[in-house]
């Protein structure tokens, strides 16, 4: 398998609940502390790695105009720093499958569920939809404990024995000693795991949308 031409990185911020005063897109207060990292975390994936795609995505659900231009402006001056690397803000309600099924993407459900589900749906989506051969998708604080707290470059993201296994599996995940972790995938155009993951996604669905009827029995 060669090394992808095109590739996305995709982060992601989920409120635990719908605030739509909240003053930035990531984050719902007023201390610009977590914005912040979010914006410089991805700029640090954007200098490691000019040629992907960096998204932020977050819930326009739950944020007004005024968050978007709050998180904006502040981009504008950490770009300055690092010589106005771009980066980019996409609302993940847009996504279909998501937008299809509000309710399930709703703090009706734990925050854990959907982060864990939505991360998933952005590597399936960027492939998909934008035509990604890869699609990677890292929490925020991945990277942090690396020696200069940089982030990954192409050929460290994408070097012959995680090519091999990519070519094999078509998904990667981090390990916890002998545990699989989700803070950070890497996926590829593979029709075999988006097929699998999708059926995946789909089965989570399902037992969301039987969760939520049953709480609606319980409540009538």
């Amino acid at each position: 398998m060669k090394m992808p031409e095109n590739y996305s990185i995709n982060m992601l911020w989920v409120n635990r609940e719908l605030n739509s005063n909240q003053p930035y897109l990531c984050g719902n207060n007023s201390l610009t502390t977590l914005p912040r990292h979010f914006i410089e975390a991805a700029l640090k994936w954007k200098k490691s790695n000019p040629n992907a795609s960096v998204v932020i995505w977050y819930d326009g659900y739950s944020v007004n105009n005024k968050a978007q231009d709050n998180t904006l402006e502040l981009l504008s001056t950490y770009q300055y720093q690092y010589s106005d690397l771009s980066i980019m803000f996409k609302d993940f309600r847009e996504i279909d499958v998501v937008k299809n099924n509000p309710d399930i993407f709703s703090d009706y459900l734990p925050v854990y569920y959907r982060v864990d589900l939505l991360k998933l749906i952005l590597c399936v989506h960027t492939i998909e939809y934008n035509h990604d051969e890869a699609s990677i998708y890292a929490d925020l604080q991945v990277g942090d404990l690396r020696v200069n707290k940089d982030r990954m470059g192409k050929d460290e993201l994408f070097k012959r024995e995680i090519l091999e296994r990519l070519e094999y599996l078509g998904l990667q995940v981090i390990k916890d000693g002998m545990k699989d972790e989700n803070q950070f995938y890497q996926m590829v155009h593979k029709p075999e795991i988006l097929k699998a993951v999708k059926v995946y996604i789909n089965a989570s669905m399902a037992r969301a949308e039987k969760a939520l009827n049953l709480e609606a029995e319980k409540w009538l």
